[in-house]
């Protein structure tokens, strides 16, 4: 029932019915099946979130197939309305002149890799209602909640954006000044980003099919070939205004398909692939299995430790008695990454690290700040100067009112500390 509901809730011909009629609907399906395009963008979002469709349609494309599927919309009636027509284009603008009111305007983008890359990479001024996409197989959404707008929504952009700096800048600057009123944050909490299985944790690999996301599959979509989507998954990262989508890109299997993955998987699949993972057979059975053990591998490997020290400085700022004049220092997703890995990288150089104290205090300007003191246990011969390497790390901590301190200790105590 739930299926039938969705099918009838989700049709994708009477969404792009302003673009297609019945019959070439059904070519453009044949056509996407084959070239495994995908569509993104504005589009997208507002088939998952069930809103009326648009007026354009990005479609990202490899170039293998570019000019056949920009060849096939202008056989239906389409028009090239690209700047310099010819086969080497990167994109490919089509548009078709309806009534003064309804212009329709697909834009096929050629991808040297992959398309998926292309579209995320082209998120640069994006938010996570718009990490959608439409695929020959079904239609998927990694932030639903976002989309449906249930969840405030999340400033993103990939982290090899090759998009300029200072528009990005300028991009999430707007957004703070039009939503700092309403009171709905730019980033998740710390808690958010510190869940060991969450979407907007930064210790889980997302992809459109795990289990935070939203998947509508066609009502044939079982007799069809696989989208590959599902072998495609993201790490989180976060800066001081945007979370990023990290990923490094990967050619497997005899047709030579791109996917992308995480940096520590990536790594991994060509070390343990040591000739190319492009000469392998093209088996996305064992690429999905290589994947999942990766995925457990590095799951394994948490360190603990750090883990159970940034938990500690958490709960400290949200429930200490301490906090002045109940107002309360809201650590969100960047701050907790980031003494997260400052104490990781720390822990990874001593031989033990804990967390004494959490105090706070005001300043003149009645900010509040976070002092955390933690008890450092050096290793035999090792001085307090390596310390130093880590001055970078806590000026970014600084510029964001917490303080790391440290105190020396012997290590023959270490047994008697908790």
């Amino acid at each position: 029932m739930v299926a039938r509901y969705e099918w009838k809730s989700y049709n994708l011909q009477r969404f792009l019915s302003g673009f297609f009629d019945a019959e070439q609907f059904l070519e453009f399906e044949r056509i996407q099946e084959r070239t495994t395009f995908l569509i993104g963008d504005a589009l997208a979002k507002e088939f998952v979130s069930r809103n009326r469709s648009g007026i354009s349609m990005t479609i990202y494309c490899s170039m293998l197939f570019m000019s056949e599927v920009g060849k096939w919309l202008i056989e239906i009636g389409y028009e090239d309305g690209s700047a310099s027509p010819g086969s080497w284009r990167r994109s490919l603008e089509i548009f078709q002149q309806g009534n003064e009111f309804h212009t329709t305007s697909p834009d096929n983008l050629g991808s040297v890799q992959s398309p998926l890359a292309d579209l995320i990479r082209m998120q640069y001024t994006s938010k996570a209602t718009d990490m959608n996409v439409l695929t020959h197989r079904g239609a998927y959404s990694m932030f639903p909640l976002c989309t449906l707008d249930i969840r405030p929504t999340v400033v993103m952009r990939p982290s090899n954006s090759n998009f300029p700096q200072h528009a990005i800048c300028q991009y999430v600057r707007w957004l703070i000044d039009h939503h700092v009123n309403d009171g709905r944050p730019l980033l998740p909490s710390a808690n958010e980003a510190f869940e060991l299985d969450g979407p907007f944790s930064i210790f889980t690999s997302r992809s459109f099919t795990d289990r935070f996301s939203q998947m509508i599959c066609w009502k044939d979509s079982q007799r069809r070939e696989s989208d590959g989507i599902a072998l495609q998954c993201f790490e989180l990262t976060y800066s001081a205004d945007w979370l990023m989508i990290d990923f490094n890109i990967v050619r497997y299997g005899s047709r030579n398909s791109f996917y992308c993955l995480p940096r520590h998987i990536a790594k991994m699949l060509v070390k343990e692939f040591p000739r190319k993972v492009a000469a392998l057979d093209g088996s996305n059975d064992l690429l999905e299995q290589a994947i999942d053990r990766h995925k457990k591998l590095h799951r394994s490997n948490l360190a603990l430790k750090p883990y159970l020290a940034v938990q500690m400085i958490i709960r400290e700022c949200a429930t200490s008695p301490a906090v002045l004049d109940g107002q309360q220092y809201v650590i969100d997703a960047y701050i907790t990454e980031t003494l997260f890995r400052a104490v990781h990288s720390i822990q990874k150089q001593v031989l033990n690290i804990h967390v004494v104290k959490v105090s706070f205090e005001r300043d003149s300007d009645d900010r509040l700040w976070v002092f955390v003191t933690l008890r450092i246990y050096f290793f035999a011969r090792q001085r307090p100067s390596l310390l130093c390497a880590y001055n970078k790390t806590l000026d970014k901590l600084l510029a964001d009112r917490i303080v790391l301190l440290w105190e020396n200790a012997n290590a023959d105590d270490l047994q008697y500390v908790d």
